[in-house]
Parts: C-alpha cells; sequence; structure tokens
C-alpha cells in the first residue's frame, strides 16, 4: 500500500496564537509529530498542508514535504477535517501520487510516536476495514451509567443504573483522543467519509493522548517532554538478541540489557512489528485461570490485558519458562545484578531493609520471630532482620549475591523455594518483595509460602502498583511496564482478591514511592543537582500520592487465618 502522511497545520490559531510553532520543551509543537512521521515506517510519503508561509518554512526545515499551500477557503476556524484531507489526496494525485489510505497526524498530538503510527496502517491493511481511529478509554467516574444530573437541589442519573458502582462492572467507554492518528482508505474519503462503515479502535493510553487546545494543555506537555523531573522519556522500538558481556556500554542498566535478552539462541534477532510467535506461549488469567481478557496496552511488541472475571491485569502470549529461567541463571545477568547489589547493600540495608522490618514488627505476634526473604539478593532485609535480633533466611538464585550475603554473616541460600525443603509452619513471616510481577505461576509460588507460616503467620509482599500515578499519568512509559519481565500487574482489588483466594486476610495495604521523588533523589545524589521549588514539595507530593493509593508501590501484609 501507498500511504500519504498529512500534518494539518493553518496558521489562523485562537485559542493558542501560532500554536503549531508554540516552543514546547524548546521546540516548536510541529517538531514532535514531524519526528514521529519521519520516524515511521510504513508512511511512504509525508507531507504539511497549511496555507501559512511560515509553518510552510518551518516544516521543510524540520524535514518535512509542502508541495502545495492550502486554499484560505480551507483554513477558516470551521473548517472540517475531510475537505482538507479530499484536497491533500487529490492534490498529490494531481502531482503523480495517488495513495491508497491517508493518515492525518494532528501536530497537537505531541506524544504519538511513530509506532502508533505504524500499528494504526498494519491494523488498516490486515483488518481490511475502512478507517483506524486512535481512541483512548474514558475513565469508569465518567462513563454514562456513572453520569449525574441537577434535578433542582437533588443528583439524579443522567443515563443508566446508578447502583453500578464498581468499575469492573461498567462498560468499558472510549473516546477519539484529537484524534491523534487516523488511517483512512482514499476510496472512503472520496465517498465523502472520514471514518466509513467499518472503522476499528487503536487503543491508546490516557498519558500518549493529550490535544493541545488550551494553555493548560500546553503547559501540560511542556512539563512531560521537557528536562524537569516528569519528563517522559521516548522509547525506541527495541531491538531483542543475546548480548556479550564484550558488547556492553558505560552507562548500560541491566534492565536494558536484560529486556534485549529474550531466548536462548546464538543469532541475532532483529525484531520488526512483533515477537515471533514460535517464541512465546499464549496464558491463562494466573489467578483465576480465566482466559477471557481486553486488551490494555501493548509495549515491546507484548501484550497486557485485563482478566474479564478477576480484574487481574497480565502479559499473554509470553516466554516459556526455559526463557526465564535461561534469562535469570545467566551469568551476565547474575553478574549485572550482583555487582549492583554489592554496591548498594549498605544503602538498601538503610534505606529499605529496616523500614521493612519495622512494620513487619508492627504485625507479628512472636517475640523473636523467624523470617524467610524469597529472592532476597544480598540480603539487606535478612541482616536488617538480624540486627533486630530476629532469625532469618533468605533464597536468591545469584550465588555471587548469596556469597556475598555469607561474607557479612547471614543466612542466604542459593536455591528456589520449591527446592528450599522448609518444613511446613516452620516460619511467622515470608516475604516477596518484587517477586509475584516476575512469575509466570505467582499462585503457585504465593501457596508455597502460605504453606511455610506458622498459625497466625504473615506473607509480606511488594508489587508494582498498576493503579499508581506515574501509570495513569505516563500509560505504558512508566518504568515498571515492562512486559518481557514483568509478567503481572496488580492493583489493590486484585492483590486482595490474590490473598483472599490462598486463605489469606488483608491485614495492611498501603502504597509507597512517587517516580518524581526518586528521580530528585538521583539527581541530588548522583549528579549533585537540585531542582530548587519541585524538590522543596516533593515530600507533600509524595504523601499526598501515597494517601491516594497512587504510589507506585503495593505493600501488602496478609495474615493465616
Amino acid at each position: 500500500m501507498k500511504i500519504l502522511g498529512v500534518v494539518p497545520a493553518r496558521g489562523g490559531s485562537k485559542a493558542i496564537a501560532g500554536k503549531n510553532l508554540t516552543p514546547v520543551a524548546g521546540r516548536p509543537l510541529l517538531a514532535y509529530t514531524a519526528e514521529a512521521a519521519r520516524a515511521s515506517t510504513r508512511l511512504t510519503r509525508v507531507v504539511v498542508s497549511t496555507d501559512d508561509p511560515a509553518i510552510a518554512e518551518a516544516a521543510r526545515a524540520l524535514g518535512l514535504e509542502v508541495p502545495f499551500l492550502r486554499p484560505a477557503a480551507l483554513a477558516a476556524d470551521d473548517t472540517p477535517m475531510l475537505p482538507v484531507l479530499q484536497h491533500a489526496a487529490r492534490e498529490l494525485a494531481r502531482q503523480g501520487f495517488s495513495a491508497d489510505a491517508v493518515v492525518l497526524l494532528q501536530p497537537t498530538s505531541p506524544l504519538r510516536r511513530a509506532e502508533h503510527i505504524d500499528r494504526a496502517i498494519d491494523m488498516l491493511e490486515q483488518t481490511g476495514a475502512d478507517s483506524i481511529v486512535s481512541v483512548v478509554e474514558v475513565p469508569h467516574q465518567f462513563t454514562p451509567v456513572s453520569v449525574m444530573r441537577l434535578d433542582g437541589e437533588r443528583l439524579s442519573p443522567y443515563l443508566g443504573d446508578a447502583s453500578v458502582t464498581r468499575r469492573q462492572d461498567k462498560p468499558r467507554i472510549y473516546a477519539r483522543n484529537g484524534p491523534a492518528v487516523l488511517a483512512v482508505r482514499t476510496r472512503v474519503l472520496e465517498r465523502g467519509s472520514l471514518y466509513g462503515d467499518d472503522c476499528r479502535p487503536l487503543v491508546m493510553a490516557a498519558g500518549e493522548s493529550i490535544d493541545v487546545d488550551d494553555s493548560e494543555d500546553l503547559a501540560l506537555v511542556d512539563l512531560l517532554l521537557g528536562d524537569g523531573p516528569l519528563r517522559i522519556r521516548y522509547r525506541r522500538p527495541t531491538e531483542y538478541r543475546k548480548v556479550d558481556v564484550a558488547q556492553l556500554r558505560p552507562g548500560d542498566s541491566y534492565k536494558q540489557l536484560i529486556a534485549k535478552r529474550t531466548h536462548p539462541i546464538d543469532e541475532l534477532v532483529r525484531i520488526h512489528g512483533r515477537i515471533p510467535d514460535d517464541l512465546l506461549t499464549p496464558r491463562r488469567c494466573p489467578t483465576c485461570g480465566v482466559a477471557d481478557a481486553a486488551l490494555e496496552l501493548e509495549k515491546d511488541h507484548m501484550r497486557i490485558v485485563r482478566c474479564a472475571a478477576c480484574d487481574l491485569v497480565y502479559v499473554t502470549p509470553t516466554f516459556d519458562e526455559a526463557h526465564y529461567e535461561t534469562v535469570y541463571r545467566s551469568a551476565e545477568y547474575q553478574e549485572i545484578v550482583r555487582d549492583l547489589g554489592i554496591r548498594s547493600h549498605q544503602y538498601r540495608v538503610e534505606r529499605f531493609g529496616r523500614e521493612r522490618v519495622d512494620i513487619m514488627a508492627r504485625h507479628l505476634r512472636a517475640s523473636r520471630p523467624r523470617i524467610l526473604d524469597v529472592g532476597c539478593s544480598t540480603g539487606f532485609v535478612v541482616e536488617a532482620a538480624r540486627d533486630r535480633g530476629w532469625d532469618g533466611v533468605g533464597l536468591d538464585l545469584n550465588p555471587s549475591a548469596v556469597e556475598y550475603g555469607h561474607s557479612r554473616g547471614l543466612d542466604l541460600r542459593n536455591v528456589a523455594l520449591d527446592d528450599a525443603g522448609f518444613e511446613p509452619a516452620s516460619f511467622d513471616a515470608v516475604c516477596l518483595f518484587d517477586v509475584l510481577e516476575h512469575l509466570l505461576d505467582p499462585v503457585g509460588t504465593l501457596r508455597a509460602a502460605v504453606r511455610l507460616l506458622r498459625p497466625g503467620g504473615i506473607v509480606f509482599l511488594y508489587v508494582p502498583n498498576y493503579d499508581s500515578a506515574s501509570r495513569l499519568l505516563m500509560g505504558k512509559d512508566a518504568h515498571f511496564i515492562w512486559p518481557t519481565h514483568h509478567l503481572n500487574y496488580y492493583t489493590p482489588s486484585s492483590i486482595r482478591d490474590l490473598l483472599r483466594r490462598e486463605g489469606l486476610r488483608t491485614e495492611y495495604l498501603a502504597t509507597e514511592g512517587l517516580d518524581l521523588v526518586d528521580y530528585l533523589w538521583y539527581r541530588r545524589e548522583v549528579h549533585g543537582k537540585r531542582d530548587e521549588g519541585v524538590e522543596e514539595i516533593a515530600d507533600l507530593l509524595q504523601f499526598f500520592v501515597n494517601a491516594g493509593a497512587y504510589g507506585k508501590n503495593l505493600r501488602v501484609i496478609g495474615r493465616r487465618r
């Protein structure tokens, strides 16, 4: 297919004068759409449709074509988009380029990326639809069954049944997000329609769907795209390959490196558009076993879905158990994780270990409890427990991390939980910190932990919070949305449901952490930079985020009944 990208950028914006060239994070607003369009591998040509010579000059400087100027009659405030696209397609056809489809790319959607454009075109080609339009899910509190109206001084339902209050019982509603992307067949345009009879959705995250319409929208995208602490980092398409230690470069993080190591094969595997099907295995909901699920988002060519029965968010299909066993036991992975763990051990004892032990102390009934930390790394929690006079044991698959723990006098064992050989009811607490999100079978691991608890014992776990402010703001760009390795994504309700199914009563549930705070700490401690103003209110921001259950991590204690 020959695909024409059209960027409509008239010069007469009223709400924000000169909007398309207004600086956003030091660049014209138009530049972000130009960058996405140039990075697309599916667009055959990209042109700017404008009536303004200054915009035409700026567009050419950004690497876009401006083969014509739009007539003034098609550049009024009330001009619909249909005749603008029809004019562009006809003008290019007159010049000898006849497109099979046209993709609308509005410059007011600066968070849309090349992968969204390419995915829309792929969908148009594969489904045979008349058009593909980008949409965003409407927050559940704004769905028709939630909307109210005032009758005098009383509230009454505007539509639907006001008794429907649970999010999972409400219909999922979508709205066009600009649209950021509209791919439509040329023949449909010529029939006088933008969408045709068969229009399919390209679902985008809320954090990718900001449509710049007024000064508040402009300020928000300037914040997200700038160099400040809330900056969204754009991710290039992932190249999956085995990584040799000799190839590592300064600045590479273990997360970046391990994400590129996907399967125990020697040759380079370059993925363009998807991961080969023979590397992936379909998966049912790991909590309830139901297969029915709705797509939440896609990232790194992997699908993240929400279970229709229990509301768990999880990855399917995934790599198989052998793949993850190979990755986590690989020498490269263990060396990187070991080095990070050893360098930061004392810091983690003081910053994380003691806090977690303090939380457990408020819930443990034994005066000198025995605890087990599964996935203990170098044993920073076990050390904090020992310092308090407790008996602590740690398990980890990294032999170097375990060896380092031995050097500090800790009881660490290089063995998996299933192979540890502990007697049932032998611990007062079992800790699963940052473990369940990595597992193909999190229920099996939790069940094994429960068997080890003494009567009234507790399971203490940390998992990323899918309902966090980070994910709600940044969508799939939130740091923990990592589907090659994070296979399960929990919310407060779904983690409570998991504990209940395994005979645990949720006794404590809180959220903690805010990416802003972490980023400020990193800039201050590592780079010696302070973010004046923002830094002063960081703790206050974190307090309100945690109080509203929007922190980036869930920390949960379940007590054995």
